[in-house]
Order: C-alpha cells, then structure tokens, then sequence
C-alpha cells in the first residue's frame, strides 16, 4: 500500500478529531503529506456580510487541527462550496490517495445514519475512502 497523500475534510465537530487523529496516525506510518480541507457550504451562507468572520473562525477550526500533525507535511485550504464536491474536487486536483472522514460531522443528522457529505464522497468519489464511526 502506498499512500503518499492525504485528504482529511474537517468540520470541528467531535466525530471529525477521529478522522483527524487516523490521518495522523496513517502520515506518520507511511510519510504522507496531509490535505486538509474546510469547506463553507454556501447553500447555508445566508448573510454574505459575514462571510469574512466566518472564514476567520474556520481559518482557526482549521490551525487546531493543523497543531495535531506536528513533524509531518501538511497544506490547509478553505474553500466555498458544496462540501461533497468540493472534496471530491480537492482530491482529483491533489491526486489524493485517500480520503479519511467522521461517519457524521456538525450536523448530526440522525444518530446511526451516515452523514449525507459522508454518504456522496462514498458514493461518488474516484478516490478510496476510509469512514471512520
């Protein structure tokens, strides 16, 4: 097996340390480089007057996520979009070798169902995906 890169969408929720604490784990065993990746969904971007203190906050969600990887390579992105494709997008352009995801982020949908963002990078992506529960 070799995987040299690593893509890891993070959200700040509980599930999504798992993912982050996997990726870390996988870099460190195999000496991969470490995407990760926040996404704004705009569909719920009501007030585009805030947008700046929302990236702030993401842009923060993500350096506590980036001091987890501490001796490995690793690129941090925000981007606005739709979360499933923009993954999917980060990981053609990146040639990722894999994608590592929570079952379930922020939103908490039901309780034993995978999360819908989950649910279309599995279903959609060119790119092997690990779910983490």
């Amino acid at each position: 097996m070799n995987i040299k890169k690593i893509l890891v969408p993070v959200d700040g929720s509980e599930p999504n340390k798992k993912a982050i604490d996997e990726a870390k784990d996988m870099a460190a065993r195999f000496n991969s480089k470490v995407y990760l990746l926040h996404v704004v969904d705009v569909d719920y971007l009501l007030d585009h007057s805030v947008l700046s203190d929302l990236k702030s906050q993401r842009a923060r969600i993500l350096d506590e996520a980036v001091s987890h990887f501490e001796g490995i390579d690793v690129e941090k992105t925000i981007v606005l979009g739709n979360p499933s494709e923009e993954i999917m997008r980060k990981a053609d352009e990146e040639d990722i070798d894999l994608i590592i995801m929570a079952k379930r982020g922020l939103t908490g949908l039901q309780k034993y169902l995978i999360g819908s963002v989950t649910s279309k990078v599995v279903s959609h992506s060119k790119k092997p995906v690990l779910v983490l529960p």
